[in-house]
């Protein structure tokens, strides 16, 4: 056990290397597909996942556990799970899209009388910071916040270190999203504001 831990230490660089450039070239493909089929791709996607995770028994027993307590019936469990993994799988497909996919979202009324308030606001002098919980699609969501001149911050995991995590990174603020560690929220959010940044969201 101790030897195969030492070898994934020592092959981490190799495997986020190979990681980020995968990560790459489907964000490269899915930038050329037309949005409906790349939904209908990962739909699919997510379905071979929830195929495979059934061969899995300790995945299984989990994604059970986990579901008995919103789901008590075994057959609409089932339904939930598979469901699950397509919905998943088609939102990784339209993160990897990047700044396109920002067409699918749609923010109610009130969000967009809140947007232009806040720009408002700004030129008044006026600094807005909007505390929320966390929702759906995030990523996208803040992508489009950051498009209506709504800076976007999520308390999220920060930078991983290594090539796959830099390609995230850059990859979040090509759809105009930052992210600050968790533990670190109350004073990367007092900087943000002290050089001059407003209407921040900082979600989680």
């Amino acid at each position: 056990m101790e030897v195969f831990r030492r070898l994934k230490r020592a092959s981490r660089p190799v495997r986020h290397t190979l990681g980020a450039l995968f990560l790459h070239s489907l964000s490269a493909f899915a930038s050329r597909l037309p949005l409906s089929l790349l939904q209908t791709l990962g739909r699919s996607m997510g379905s071979l996942a929830y195929v495979l995770t059934r061969c899995n028994l300790g995945v299984r027993r989990e994604l059970e556990r986990r579901l008995a307590r919103v789901e008590p019936h075994p057959q609409r469990r089932e339904r939930l799970a598979k469901k699950a993994w397509r919905d998943l799988a088609q939102r990784a497909f339209e993160w990897l899209a990047g700044p396109r996919a920002l067409r699918l979202v749609r923010l109610s009324p009130e969000v967009e009388r809140w947007c232009v308030e806040s720009r408002e606001a700004e030129q008044r002098g006026e600094r807005w910071v909007c505390l929320t919980a966390h929702f759906g699609h995030w990523e996208l969501m803040g992508g489009a916040l950051a498009a209506r001149g709504v800076p976007f911050i999520a308390a999220a995991a920060g930078e991983r270190s290594g090539a796959m995590g830099r390609w995230v990174s850059a990859h979040r603020a090509r759809l105009g999203v930052q992210t600050m560690r968790p533990r670190q929220a109350h004073s990367a959010l007092r900087a943000w504001i002290e050089r001059g940044g407003v209407r921040a969201l900082l979600i989680d």
